[in-house]
């Protein structure tokens, strides 16, 4: 689960670094973050609809992962920053969860991303600065 919120984190990220000085509407800046993290979590969340639901014992993970759904999906940009970073922290001596293997990584991630989320905040009230009911 931590993955997978780690995934929509970045995905929210990624599509809000081009529009995050110039947006005016908190409305505005929560849809992207929305539709971000969705993009950015949605080959887990198609990975646990097959599993919890359809019960295909993974059939839908690998599809979203490294099968026809990915061969689609894969042009949009949050999707393959999750292939991405799934490729440098899942496999084989690749074990995300494994504190000998690659949890140091997943570790870095999060920190980037609270950091990136701290510096998101900072330019933000920086650039909006009137009343919060607007």
């Amino acid at each position: 689960m931590a993955d997978t919120v780690s995934h929509a984190t970045q995905g929210a990220l990624a599509l809000l670094a081009p529009f995050i000085s110039s947006i005016q509407r908190r409305a505005w800046l929560w849809l992207l973050g929305i539709l971000g993290a969705f993009f950015g979590a949605l080959p887990d969340l198609i990975g646990a609809y097959g599993n919890f639901i359809e019960h295909d014992h993974w059939a839908l993970y690998l599809s979203a992962h490294r099968g026809p759904i990915k061969e689609v999906l894969q042009f949009v940009p949050m999707y393959w920053l999750h292939l991405y970073v799934d490729s440098l922290t899942h496999g084989e001596h690749h074990r995300w969860w494994k504190l000998d293997e690659r949890f140091w990584l997943e570790l870095s991630l999060w920190v980037l991303n609270l950091l990136v989320v701290w510096w998101y905040v900072r330019i933000w009230k920086r650039n909006h600065q009137y009343p919060a009911n607007r």
